[in-house]
């Protein structure tokens, strides 16, 4: 992981962090302004301990990233993703809101649970409603494109496969990744 000495994350378009598997406890870059952090595009590389030691704490850096549009999370494919990292991108404005510029999220390995695939369409319809403004004048950006796993996905839940292809029927933008 790149950030400089103090523990600060430099300013840059474009930032990578990797957390290895590793026994020491995982420490993240702080975020001290988040009007100052032009990161454009983030891609974060984890292992499945990784998103076991890291809970919360990855969503302390997207909060810390308001320019963010590209978000790009690369795990191992048998990798579980925590649903509660699904449930923390759901756009809520206000001083704590977490990218609200996203236009990009590319989740492209990594397994979603049943319940994480409610997660995602609960991130996507939050992030796809035009004219979502904050009272402090920051908005949400129109959620454009998707990338996920290799299969198509799947619902057994009618009412969750009904949101999905309405939000494909709206212009979302769904690819999958190639074996």
């Amino acid at each position: 992981m790149a950030f400089d000495a103090t523990g600060l994350l430099p300013v840059s378009e474009n930032r990578m962090i990797t957390f290895l598997e590793s026994d020491d406890s995982i420490s993240l870059p702080l975020v001290s302004n988040p009007d100052s952090c032009r990161i454009g595009s983030l891609t974060i590389n984890l292992y499945q301990e990784a998103c076991t030691q890291l809970g919360d704490e990855l969503f302390k850096i997207l909060r810390g990233t308001p320019e963010l549009e590209r978000l790009h999370i690369r795990t191992l494919p048998e990798t579980t993703l925590p649903d509660r990292w699904l449930n923390s991108l759901v756009y809520i404005s206000g001083q704590d809101a977490v990218v609200p510029r996203l236009r990009f999220l590319s989740m492209p390995s990594g397994l979603i649970s049943a319940e994480g695939l409610g997660c995602l369409i609960n991130v996507i319809e939050s992030r796809r409603k035009k004219n979502v403004d904050s009272p402090d004048g920051k908005y949400c950006a129109l959620l454009e494109k998707v990338i996920l796993g290799p299969e198509p996905v799947k619902f057994d839940d009618e009412e969750l496969s009904e949101k999905w292809s309405a939000l494909l029927a709206g212009g979302l933008i769904v690819t999958h990744r190639e074996e």
